[in-house]
Parts: structure tokens; sequence; C-alpha cells
């Protein structure tokens, strides 16, 4: 009985340590990963999908790769990390030679890592869940209407410099309900009630009052300015599209320069088809955020952990444990956000978050 029980004990002892841990855990005190030696890879990293629908734009059928930005072909390359998956290819796990997305074509997706503050508190917390977020939250600019500004007259001029949008690109917000006042963060409001909050860290709003758009078809439209985003709104429903604006004047001084695009957020809430990093309740790392998802449309903490620009690229925090020792990233080695930390030279700490699936198994 005695051995039947230490033959049992040392079986699920052997399970425990061959295991390892998902993509999307974070350290713990006490994880076998903990302190172990990170590295920094050389030329940094990109963030690209692969446009499996062929829409020409990111949306929820496309799989997400964080990509070795050495590799400069535009085509998904051996060891990048799946951030969601594909076919019977799950999130954490690394592209091989074999794979059917290998050598696909790689469209670049500006992002950026940010967490969900949960409690308000001043830190980053082990519940505090991770999010690649769109940088221009699913923005396009394409033309199907133009937008006007009343005048003083109330007849509608157009605006040369206005973004053209199309219906497609506008997703559903849940309006903010009011009676909360949140510190930091504008409640902007269009005619018919509708109210979105902005962040005062993520954009300075322009208008005091929203402005009409003259569409070449139904429904109406009406547009709040930014200095960084324009807000555009179909009345009568809970749609909206946000766009980038664009600059056309010099920054004069360095708390406007704050709010250049190169150095801050479009905007700080969740969007739809932004990926979870790591766990939120019952929704799981690797999944995207669908309309509705008890996340959706909430506040983003800033400043990013990462980001992933083409003008202001920032991947210093995405750092690879050598499992193997060869001084290169290959197929053996694990990658992780190292979240606090990050600075070249330390190791894993707790609340990283692993971006691919770690064997947990004693090794180099």
């Amino acid at each position: 009985m005695r051995v039947f029980l230490f033959a049992t004990l040392i079986l699920i002892l052997s399970q425990a340590i061959s295991s390892g841990y998902d993509f999307g855990t974070k350290v713990m005190a006490n994880d076998i990963d903990m302190g172990k030696p990170l590295f920094d890879l050389p030329g940094g990293w990109t963030i690209g999908f692969w446009d499996t629908t062929g829409t020409h734009r990111y949306d929820q059928a496309d799989p997400v790769y964080l990509h070795q930005a050495r590799c400069r072909n535009s085509m998904i390359a051996a060891n990048d990390v799946r951030l969601n998956s594909i076919g019977n290819h799950c999130p954490g796990s690394k592209v091989t030679f074999e794979d059917i997305d290998m050598n696909k074509p790689l469209t670049p997706l500006p992002a950026t890592i940010n967490y969900l503050n949960l409690y308000g508190s001043s830190a980053y917390d082990l519940d505090d869940p991770v999010y690649l977020h769109q940088y221009y939250c699913g923005a396009n600019n394409i033309d199907a209407m133009q937008e006007q500004n009343a005048d003083e007259s109330s007849h509608k001029r157009h605006d040369e410099k206005a973004d053209p949008l199309r219906i497609e690109d506008f997703e559903i917000r849940l309006p903010h309900g009011g009676g909360i006042s949140v510190p930091g963060v504008r409640c902007i409001e269009f005619s018919d009630g509708y109210q979105l909050l902005v962040s005062d860290i993520s954009d300075i709003i322009i208008d005091s009052v929203p402005s009409r758009i003259s569409m070449c078809r139904e429904p109406k439209v009406e547009v709040i300015h930014g200095i960084k985003a324009n807000y555009y709104h179909i009345l009568g429903t809970w749609l909206v599209k946000i766009a980038p604006a664009k600059k056309d004047y010099q920054f004069s001084n360095e708390v406007d320069r704050d709010y250049d695009s190169n150095l801050a957020p479009m905007t700080a809430f969740i969007c739809t088809n932004d990926i979870r990093l790591s766990r939120i309740g019952n929704l799981s790392p690797g999944t995207k955020v669908v309309d509705l998802d008890l996340d959706q449309s909430k506040i983003l903490a800033i400043p990013d952990l990462a980001r992933f620009l083409e003008e202001a690229r920032n991947t210093a925090r995405i750092r690879f444990m050598d499992k193997n020792g060869n001084g290169e990233f290959d197929y053996p080695d694990d990658v992780y956000l190292n979240y606090p930390s990050g600075r070249t030279g330390d190791g894993v700490v707790v609340n990283n978050v692993r971006l691919t699936l770690v064997n947990a198994s004693p090794g180099p």
C-alpha cells in the first residue's frame, strides 16, 4: 500500500513539473521560472496580423503575431509568437516551418500593451488584466462621408481637412450612464443624449458642442473634435468611431507636445478586437474583446507597458529567456512581458506575464 501511495505521489509531482505554465499566466513568488535571467531581442519586436478574410483591415477572424523586427520581410517568420489562436495552434505557441501560417503576409498593427486597473490602486497588481490594444482603435480613413461644420448662421460648410469615413468602421460602445464622476475623465455628449468618456490624459477636447456631418446616405452622424482624435457618433444608436485627427499646426510648447501621437495613446479605452494577454474573470488569455463583453470600453491605465508604433516603438519590456543557452532567440526560448522591471540585466519577477507556453521543467 505504501509503495502504491509513493508511486502515486511521484506521478502527481512529475505531472505538475512537466505541465508548465500557460500563455497569459502571471509569475508568482514560488514559480520555478522566478528570478531566471532575461535578455533583450536585438531589433526588438513588432505586432502584425494575417488578413485571413481578405478585408484589408484588422478584424475578429485575423490571427495576431508578436513578430521579430529583425525579420524585415513582411511575412510571418519562424519563432514568431501567436497572440491568439488559429486552427489547432493555441495562443503563446510559436510558428514553425511546417505550420500553415509560416511565410504568410503580415500586416503591421499599430498597438500598445496596457493594463486595466481593476481596483483603482496606484500600482500594477496581480489581479490587473493586460491587453494588446489597437492604437487607432480600428480607425480607417476611407471616403464615404464628408464632414461639415455649422457656422454662426446655422448653415453648414465643408471642412476640407476632415478625415473621410464609412459606416462599417463604427463600433458599438456602451454609453456612459452618468451619476459617477471619474477623476481625469471627461464626458462628451451628443445631441441625442449619448455620452462617451474620454481620458484627459489621452486627449484634449476642443469642441463644446457636436457638429453635424453631411453624408451621402442616412443615418445622421455628429462629430466632436479633440486635439488627437475626432469622435463620431451615429445618432439614435450606440455606434461610435474614433479617428486620428490630422495635425495642421506645430506644437508651441512641451505641454502640447505631450499630446503628440508619437508620445501618447490615441484612446485609453478597451476596443473591440483588442486581445487579452492575461485572464479577467472567465475570459481567457488570447481571446479577443467582442461587443458587450464585461471589459469592453473600460479605461486602460497609461503610460503603455510596450508600444509597437513605426515612429515610436518601445518594446524593451518584451524579453526572452535563453533556455538552451546559445545566445540566440529560437524555438525553446520563453517570452515574457517583463513588467515590473524591464531593465537590462534583470530577470523574471512577480507579476510578469508569460507570452509563450513555458515548460516548467528545470533547464539551463
